[in-house]
């Protein structure tokens, strides 16, 4: 079968070598789409008028490979949140000034002496429909009660952009967020809780809290 002999490990390696490429630079998308029509139609002509032979092999898989990086980078492209135009980073809030959010915990990471820390999902922002990924940083004599990966819940705090680190040879923890979408952290100054909402993904997390909790004894 022909199928077998087309080039899946160069296609993969580029696709993988685009996602990492868009990552670390900054690309235009319209160039992208411009240069992927075009490894596309000169790999349309070179298949139906190439000599099939060991130059042709070459030049085949090598524009191939530059195909998938381009592919790589589009698909990754296109699903960036923030072209969502609901995306809290399109929207007027100012980071000096407290604001009221409606969010929904999505995952608990590593909390410090003073503050719980979760990531969150944004649904509103001062009563408006708003989306996008954030960190919530909750200081611990505010939670009276174990919150739940799933719970909704109305805080009123400071959303703040991920800054650089002021030593310029510190781990810049902001841009590492940024690669995760996570482009802002919220600090909070009182919450309530609203309701929980259900999904595989809770669940799963909720449970694992419970293993480490009764493990680690705390």
């Amino acid at each position: 079968m022909k199928i077998l002999h087309f080039p899946l490990f160069t296609i993969y390696l580029g696709l993988l070598f685009g996602i990492l490429l868009f990552q670390n630079t900054t690309l235009n998308t319209a160039i992208v789409v411009y240069i992927t029509v075009l490894l596309l139609l000169v790999l349309i002509v070179l298949s139906n008028y190439g000599k099939k032979n060991n130059l042709y092999l070459k030049a085949f898989g090598l524009l191939t490979f530059f195909l998938a990086i381009t592919l790589g980078i589009g698909t990754t492209s296109i699903h960036q949140e923030t072209r969502n135009p609901n995306h809290y980073s399109h929207q007027n809030w100012s980071p000096d000034s407290l604001h009221n959010f409606d969010i929904i915990l999505t995952d608990r990471i590593k909390s410090t002496h003073k503050n719980l820390r979760y990531q969150a999902q944004v649904a509103h922002i001062n009563y408006q429909k708003s989306f996008g990924k954030i960190i919530l940083i909750l200081p611990k004599k505010l939670s009276k009660q174990t919150l739940k990966i799933g719970n909704h819940l109305l805080v009123r705090g400071y959303l703040t952009n991920n800054s650089k680190p002021n030593n310029p040879d510190a781990f810049d923890y902001g841009r590492y967020l940024n690669h995760q979408e996570i482009y802002a952290q919220l600090y909070a100054k009182g919450f309530k809780v609203g309701p929980y909402e259900s999904s595989i993904w809770s669940e799963f997390s909720n449970f694992r809290e419970h293993i480490i909790t009764i493990v680690t004894g705390k």
